[in-house]
């Protein structure tokens, strides 16, 4: 059975989030910047805040929302709570590198293009112009060849 279009809305706007979180972090990283928790969580909050304000930009849920069914939505939660903890202990992990971190967190950046990989295929082969922003900053066709 279908979930409603506010539920999927929602899920969409985390994937995005995620997404632009694990970009911010890349990109700080890169920098040579060493980031605390308190500064990943922050980020984590503005990057939610600055979506959600922004949700308004329709992540297609309309059309999305008939192809996916509770377990699915359930599904892509989980494992974009993974990602997110994933990241987490990455970044906050004190023996890493900033250089180690932005090679350990390949592994998570796959994990979430593989989620928009799905999203993608549920709806139809194209993905909310949200989300494509994400696919595309991620480098996730490089990940999915």
């Amino acid at each position: 059975m279908p979930v409603d279009a506010a539920t999927v809305s929602y899920v969409l706007s985390s994937f995005a989030s995620v997404g632009r979180i694990l970009e911010s972090t890349l990109s700080l990283l890169r920098s040579g910047k060493k980031i605390t928790e308190g500064e990943f969580d922050a980020l984590a909050v503005r990057t939610s805040e600055q979506i959600n304000k922004n949700q308004n930009n329709a992540l297609g849920a309309t059309h999305l929302h008939a192809a996916m069914t509770k377990e699915i939505v359930q599904d892509l939660e989980g494992k974009l709570f993974k990602i997110m903890d994933k990241m987490r202990k990455i970044v906050t992990d004190p023996t890493l590198t900033p250089a180690q971190q932005v090679k350990d967190l390949a592994s998570a950046q796959k994990e979430y293009c593989a989620q928009l990989k799905m999203i993608r295929m549920l709806s139809g082969g194209t993905l909310p112009p949200q989300l494509e922003d994400e696919w595309k900053n991620n480098g996730c066709e490089a990940f999915l060849l």
